[in-house]
């Protein structure tokens, strides 16, 4: 099944819960390098798992934990997720959706994505393995998946 059968599908499975900013993607990719990435003119809305400002890791999960620990985030809430394609050539999707559509995604997706709370708090990198993925985050700000003693 191609990817864009899959998103129809999902939109369709998700209605209100799932959209995406066909019109608005560039600002929204714009406003996140603004808030979490390093700047660089040569890698516009891509490249972004080695210029993540004050990166840090949270921790090592098992690839196949991802959805429980996506589970922690606040279901009611909308999120940018950004689903990398890891080329120059081509950009990243952008989607606005909650938790279940980003379980759903990753489900979908075998390489490293992004979720970014839509105040720009924080921004949570997944950079996904096949057994096992790290998370990182950008900035200061704790976020959901964080562990705290």
């Amino acid at each position: 099944m191609l990817w864009e059968e899959k998103i129809e599908r999902l939109k369709k499975h998700l209605r209100e819960d799932f959209r995406i900013p066909y019109v608005g993607w560039a600002q929204i990719l714009s406003s996140i390098e603004k808030h979490f990435v390093i700047e660089n003119p040569n890698f516009r809305f891509h490249s972004w798992d080695n210029r993540l400002k004050i990166k840090q890791e949270v921790k090592v999960i098992l690839t196949t934990n991802i959805e429980v620990e996506l589970g922690k985030l606040d279901p009611s809430q909308y999120y940018w997720m950004i689903l990398s394609t890891m080329t120059p050539a081509s950009r990243n999707f952008v989607y606005d959706t909650k938790v279940k559509g980003i379980q759903i995604l990753q489900m979908h997706w075998e390489k490293d994505f992004y979720i970014v709370e839509k105040k720009y708090k924080w921004l949570a990198y997944f950079r996904r393995g096949v057994q096992e993925t790290a998370i990182f985050k950008a900035g200061n700000s704790a976020t959901p998946l964080d562990d705290f003693p």
